[in-house]
């Protein structure tokens, strides 16, 4: 189950094993999961306002709608 937190910018996540982080692009406004082994994962700020979300699951965030990061995707390779 997503974690909803505190509604503000740079949200922290209360439960520890929930640090997948759902991220809307103002830029695109695509909505893109990363992970902590994501290279950008340390600039990603969560704003629960703009309807970002901290996950449990990989399969959590692509239930919301979630798609992961490009960024990400070298990690599997």
């Amino acid at each position: 189950m997503s974690k909803n937190f505190q509604g503000t910018a740079d949200a922290q996540p209360d439960d520890t094993d929930c640090v997948i982080k759902g991220n809307i692009s103002v830029v695109d406004h695509e909505k893109r999961y990363f992970l902590p082994e994501c290279p950008a994962y340390s600039q990603i700020k969560i704003n629960l306002k703009a309807g970002e979300a901290y996950f449990c699951s990989e399969q959590e965030a692509v239930s919301a709608g979630f798609k992961i990061s490009e960024s990400c995707q070298n990690l599997f390779e």
